[in-house]
């Protein structure tokens, strides 16, 4: 939702929470990485989307 409303700092901390309760989640990882590629931090992105 948060990525929707254009939020991704938002999102981020949502998306960290889901990464802790379960790690092997690759929607969570894609997410993350456009989360970080709406903040402009493209180096963060290409880990996350790679």
């Amino acid at each position: 939702m948060y990525l929707y409303d254009w939020q991704p700092k938002l999102a981020n901390t949502a998306l960290n929470k889901a990464e802790a309760i379960n790690p092997n989640i690759s929607e969570v990882k894609t997410l993350q990485g456009v989360a970080a590629l709406m903040q402009g931090n493209l180096i963060k992105a290409w880990k996350f989307l790679v």
